[in-house]
Order: C-alpha cells, then structure tokens, then sequence
C-alpha cells in the first residue's frame, strides 16, 4: 500500500469532514459571483446612469449579455471540469472576476462596459454553478441535501450583503471605489479556493459523507468506499451522452421546469428594489425590503435542502415552485401591507429551493460521477430565464404594472411543479459505459 502523502494527511487528520470546507468555499463562490453580476446593481444602475449619462435600457442589458454568456460558459465549464478539475477552474475564474468588476469603475463607454461584463460573467461562471454545484457534489451522498442546501444560500446571501454595502461604499467614497474594493474581496476568492479546494474524498483516503476507506491497493487504483444503500446506488453511475439524454424523460422535465421556476425568480427579484420605489418606499426602505426577501431566499436555500435528505427531492422541489406561486400571488395585493408581508415572506423562502434543489435533483437521478455531464446540459434551459425580463418590461410598459407578468408567473410554477412531481427515475440506456473514479481524483 502506497504512503498517503502529506497533503492526503492534512485532509483525513482534520476532525471536521473535509467536506465541509469545500461547502463553504462553494458558499462564497456562489455569494460573490451572484452578488457581482445580479444583486449589486441594484445599487450600482442609479449612480452609473447618473454619472455615466447611461439610460437604465443600457446598463440592464449588461446582466443580459452577462447572463448569456455565462449559459455559454457553463456548457464549457462542464467539459474543462474533466480535464483540469474544479480547484483550477476555482481559482482563476476568482482572477478574472475580480479583476472584471474592478475595471467596471474606470469604464465610461457603454460597449466598452459590455466587453468587461463578458469577462466578470466568464469569471462569475468558473466560481459558481456548475464547478461550485459538482465540487460540493463529489464530497457528498447521505447529506448531500444539507450540502448543496448550505452552498446555494450563498446566492440568496449576496442579496442581502452586498447590495447595502455597495451603497454604503458609494455614499461614504465614490463610484470607482466602491467597484474596486469589491473587486478585491471577489480576488481574495482566488489563493484561498487554491489551498482549500480538492477534487473527490476518494483520492485521499476518504469517501462521500467522512467514511474513511483504505486509499489505494497494491495495484495503486482506489477501492471502492464501504457499502452503504446510498452510496451502492451512487456507484451506480454511467456516462450520459447528450444523445442519451436527449432520450430521456426526467431530461426534458427538469430542463423545463427549473427553467420556467428560473424565469419567475430570476426576473422579479432582478428588480425588486425599484418595484418596492415605484410602490411608495424611499430607496433605504427598499433597498432593506430586498434584503430581508433575499435573507429569507437564504434560510429557504438551506430548508429545502435539508428536506431533500429526509424526503423524496422531487415531491420537496415540487412544494416549493408552488409556494412560489402562490408567493407570487400574494404579490398581486402589495397595496395591502399584509398581502406585501406574505409575499416577501412566502416568495422569499419558497424560491430560495430553486437553485438548491436543481442540483440535488440532478446528482439523485443521474449519479454523483455524471453529475458535471449532465448538469452542463440541464443548465442550458435557465436561458428561459431571460424571457421573464421581457415578460416584466411588457408587462409594465403595456398595462403599466407587473400585475399580468405575476399573473403568467403564476400559472408557470404550477405547470413545473407539475412537471417535477411527475418525474421517474431514468433507467439506464443498454451500451452506457460505467463511470470510473480516476485515480488522479478527477472526473
């Protein structure tokens, strides 16, 4: 039996799972790279259109071609994942964000800005989604729930941080100062997502959840972990082409439904604040709105996630998008402090189990091993996402109110929690080759 080397010691010596710091850097990565390309400029639109002379039009179309870009980067992000491993991708994508957001400060043309933003989203992309999602992945099975469940409430979380603290920032300093000591909080990111993030438990000693394994035989190639009902079902893992999955329900029902829950979250909370303005609250009051809906988003993240590990995730992803609905409805009386109340409330926690769910879903059905493979894919149908900012501004610009695009936002979270509650467990297409764990530790 070979030597665990040093590195394999320190991760298996720790007293706390080692799993557990990749979740918090998981938190974090997805805290900054939300926070910086979505919440932030809810605090960020009204001073750039005023000291850059950039109508709202302009500046919201950043995030747009942001938000696509990052769709794009991810579908490459899932093939690099394999090749380079997360702890790479981690690292120099916390570089080019930072970097990104700072020069955002000294930008004043407007398609200038547009080219930075391509690279804060590229940057964005490499410390979130899918390399934070497969990193926590490929430390977790019994608790994956709690995992993923903790690492995505860093989405909602940013929405509570940073948005007061960039007005802050611009309040007590300026506009280009507020862009750089962001920037440099995104680049701290960088060394310590180097020291701290390893790929697979399985290549020092341990496997999924803390249950230690032997490392490696005489052969040098890793054992397999102990057997568990769970984890037996995790070592069930195939490669899932696209043309395979292409032929799969479950496939198609996800997508579909986490990009329609994508679309209703995404858009109002993208504009909230100023929703809350438009309504009769002064920009503090809105700007604190906004936060609380986001901290509960935060709680909700967590919530839903746990509940996976103790319930079937796609009855518990199903309860959520309807209580998003029906937050959403609650929406519709914000004349009401009380009808305001339970939709800051009840849209706040229940949408909170969008983005902590998906990932879950996915690993469950698809395997630990194939969950990179897949989720590249499955990200692909957030794109529906940018359909609810146009829903929002036609809604506004034609009734002169959000009342009909809560009305069609309804009715979207009935139809995906429709589409989740029905899903099966995809059976294993004849000739998919069985997934085997490298020794190197990647996927």
């Amino acid at each position: 039996m070979v030597n665990p080397s040093a590195e394999d010691a320190a991760v298996r010596s720790n007293s706390i799972f080692y799993g557990w710091y990749i979740v918090i850097m998981a938190f974090f990565g997805h805290f900054m790279a939300t926070g910086i390309a979505f919440y932030i400029f809810n605090a960020f639109i009204n001073p750039l259109c005023e000291s850059r002379n950039w109508s709202r039009t302009e500046i919201n179309a950043a995030p747009g071609i942001g938000y696509f870009v990052g769709i794009i980067a991810t579908f490459f992000l899932g093939i690099l994942i394999k090749r380079v491993g997360v702890r790479i991708l981690m690292t120099v994508g916390a570089v080019v964000a930072g970097v990104s957001f700072a020069v955002l400060g000294w930008v004043h043309n407007i398609w200038l800005f547009y080219t930075v933003f391509i690279f804060l989203s590229l940057g964005g992309a490499a410390i979130s989604g899918i390399v934070a999602n497969t990193m926590v992945s490929n430390w977790f099975v019994l608790k994956r729930g709690k995992a993923l469940g903790i690492a995505s409430a860093g989405i909602s979380f940013s929405g509570v941080f940073l948005p007061y603290v960039a007005m802050l920032l611009i309040a007590e300093t300026n506009l280009k100062s507020a862009f750089l000591v962001i920037g440099v909080m995104v680049l701290i990111l960088a060394p310590v997502a180097w020291l701290i993030v390893r790929e697979y438990p399985e290549a020092h000693g341990l496997s999924p959840d803390g249950i230690e394994v032997e490392q490696q035989t005489e052969t040098g190639r890793l054992k397999d972990p102990p057997a568990s009902p769970l984890i037996a079902e995790e070592n069930e893992d195939f490669d899932w082409t696209l043309a395979r999955l292409l032929r799969v329900g479950a496939f198609w029902q996800i997508g579909i439904a986490y990009g329609l829950m994508a679309m209703c979250a995404g858009s109002i909370m993208f504009q909230l604040a100023p929703r809350f303005i438009e309504i009769g609250y002064n920009p503090n009051q809105a700007m604190q709105m906004l936060a609380i809906t986001a901290l509960l988003g935060t709680c909700g993240k967590y919530v839903w996630g746990i509940l996976c590990d103790h319930f079937e995730p796609r009855r518990v992803a199903a309860l959520s998008m309807a209580l998003t609905g029906l937050g959403v409805l609650f929406g519709l009386f914000y004349e009401s402090r009380l009808g305001l109340f339970l939709f800051m409330t009840c849209f706040g926690f229940s949408m909170g189990g969008t983005m902590s769910t998906h990932p879950i879903i996915t690993a469950k059905l698809f395997g630990r091993r194939s969950f990179a493979a897949v989720y590249k894919y499955l990200f692909l149908f957030l794109a529906i996402e940018t359909i609810g900012f146009i829903i929002m501004g036609m809604s506004f610009d034609l009734a002169g109110s959000y009342d009909p695009a809560f009305v069609i936002y309804i009715i979207t979270c009935l139809i995906a929690a429709g589409l989740v509650v029905m899903i099966k467990r995809p059976e294993f297409i004849h000739g998919c080759r069985k997934s085997k764990l490298p020794v190197s530790g990647r996927i």
